[in-house]
């Protein structure tokens, strides 16, 4: 580049002109040239999310934390012409898989990550965490979206999986032409020569390609106050959530045992159970949370206890899903033949799903008391309900069944008219400014 660059600015100068034969003519010309290739060795580093898919939006802000879309923010972000053909190039190596025809495409989308001024620095350890915290709040900030997702045919065009907000760090120099990463969390390796313009990094088909970008802001946005007015809790729920996260990986590698003992894990941090008697606790906790006082249904069935023996209990559909998750936490944890239909609720929702939409329900209820515990409002109307739904994009159609975080209508308007939700069940003479 530096060569190209060189000549093109040597072809534009007359050399006719005696003045630039002169020591003050050669040292206008060079001295830029040597400036920017000569004396800038430093190293410098992008950190990105290459698979995070921003398509129209331009950013996400976390206090001086920015994620920005190098597609419409790249001109903006970085002023210096070399500078920017330079992280350009760098970004352009992460490509799409390979057509019938061998050619690729670049990765759209992709969400570089600035803390402060946009200057490429290699980030400190701190910076690091701070990357980290900002990768699980957006996580769970997604996950709280697609909880609201239905599954069926089409579902798969726009829910996340946890490489979408995977991380990327890779160091770079100006004076060279190549690129090194580090990579590996228990054997880390430090990659050093991969060309720039040259190495590909190919987007491995099982990582997630939603169509659109969305993510709860609500979500996201009380987490950033959870941190301020409660940082306790906030690591708590962070360890809870990158427990989740572990789970949520769609690589083949990880199995289907080790993502729900992840999300079993996720739970026992959340709702900080206690060392003895678990099970009771999980299911009550999860009641506590999430039951609908006005009208939630109660299931009568047998539940496992030590030694294979089974009792009868009563409980919600939440309740008695807490139950059976637990179950099978334990059979996978002791060994036990775990049969296929103890992997899916009632036969019909794999527990994996169900257990994302119970922990993104009983996230939420967690914030809202803390809130409410420190004099503030509620935020979160959410309610996590059993339904049956059609999926018409199947031919013949298929019938669906299992939980959906939706938005609590009357919950929304009670709070907003400052009243108990008992009594606005009760009728609308009980609300203020009617008779």
């Amino acid at each position: 580049m530096m060569a190209a660059e060189f000549a093109a600015e040597a072809a534009r100068i007359d050399r006719r002109d005696p003045s630039i034969w002169s020591v003050s003519g050669l040292v206008a010309v060079g001295l830029p040239y040597y400036d920017r290739w000569m004396t800038d060795n430093r190293d410098y580093q992008i950190s990105y999310l290459p698979y995070l898919g921003m398509a129209d939006r331009d950013e996400i802000s976390d206090g001086d934390l920015t994620i920005w879309n190098a597609d419409r923010q790249l001109a903006n972000r970085v002023s210096d012409p070399a500078f920017r053909g330079r992280v350009r190039a760098l970004l352009n190596m992460n490509v799409e898989m390979a057509t019938a025809k061998g050619s690729t495409s670049a990765v759209l989308g992709i969400g570089v990550i600035s803390i402060g001024p946009t200057d490429c620095r290699p980030f400190s350890i701190a910076e690091q965490n701070r990357v980290r915290e900002a990768q699980l709040m957006l996580f769970a900030a997604s996950l709280s979206q697609d909880a609201r997702v239905r599954e069926g045919r089409n579902a798969g065009h726009w829910l996340r999986a946890s490489e979408n907000v995977a991380a990327t760090f890779q160091g770079f120099r100006m004076d060279r032409d190549s690129v090194a990463e580090e990579v590996g969390q228990i054997i880390t390796r430090r990659i050093m020569g991969y060309q720039i313009g040259e190495a590909r990094f190919v987007r491995p088909s099982y990582v997630p390609h939603p169509m659109i970008y969305r993510h709860d802001e609500l979500m996201f946005e009380q987490l950033r106050w959870l941190r301020r007015c409660d940082k306790g809790l906030f690591r708590r729920v962070l360890r809870a959530i990158g427990m989740m996260m572990a789970a949520h990986y769609n690589a083949n590698s990880v199995d289907i045992q080790s993502r729900i003992l992840s999300q079993a894990t996720a739970f026992e941090v959340l709702l900080d159970l206690p060392e003895q008697k678990q099970r009771l606790a999980f299911k009550t906790r999860i009641e506590e949370l999430l039951n609908d006082r006005r009208s939630e249904p109660t299931f009568r069935f047998r539940s496992e206890r030590l030694g294979g023996k089974r009792e009868m209990e009563r409980r919600s559909a939440k309740g008695m899903w807490a139950d059976r998750f637990y179950t099978l936490r334990n059979h996978i944890i002791h060994g036990n033949v775990v049969r296929r239909d103890e992997y899916r609720f009632r036969g019909q929702q794999h527990h994996h799903t169900a257990a994302v939409r119970v922990f993104v329900a009983a996230l939420s209820q967690t914030i809202d008391r803390a809130r409410i515990a420190r004099g503030a409002k509620r935020v979160f109307f959410s309610s996590l309900r059993w339904e049956r739904w059609e999926d018409d994009n199947d031919m013949p159609p298929t019938n669906h069944a299992g939980f959906v975080v939706k938005t609590d209508i009357a919950a929304q308007v009670a709070s907003a008219c400052g009243v108990p939700i008992d009594e606005l069940w009760q009728g609308w003479p009980k609300l203020p400014g009617r008779q």
